[in-house]
């Protein structure tokens, strides 16, 4: 797996992930914060298929989420944030 935070604003934060087996599929976990301080709210990507392209919204919600990336996927995610709504913890989300 591959990961890039390609830019940090105070409501949003985009991440891209690549997953960089040809053959293995990867499931992966993004957590707000070092710390789960913060909360996503909703995630925004894009699917591509042919040729076509369709933007996709779900809401999250949480202060984590979980992904499934086949062999040889990348995603980028344009997250909505809030920032410091929880209390800074070492709890892990698994």
């Amino acid at each position: 797996m591959a990961a890039l935070v390609e830019k940090i604003e105070a409501e949003r934060t985009v991440l891209r992930l690549i997953n960089l087996s040809a053959i293995e599929e990867r499931d992966v976990i993004v957590q707000a914060g070092a710390f789960a301080e913060h909360q996503f709210t909703t995630g925004a990507y894009q699917t591509k298929r042919a040729d076509q392209i369709e933007d996709k919204i779900v809401a999250v919600n949480d202060k984590c989420f979980y992904l499934h990336l086949m062999s040889g996927t990348e995603i980028t995610l344009d997250i909505g944030t809030r920032c410091f709504v929880h209390d800074p913890t070492y709890d892990l989300p698994w």
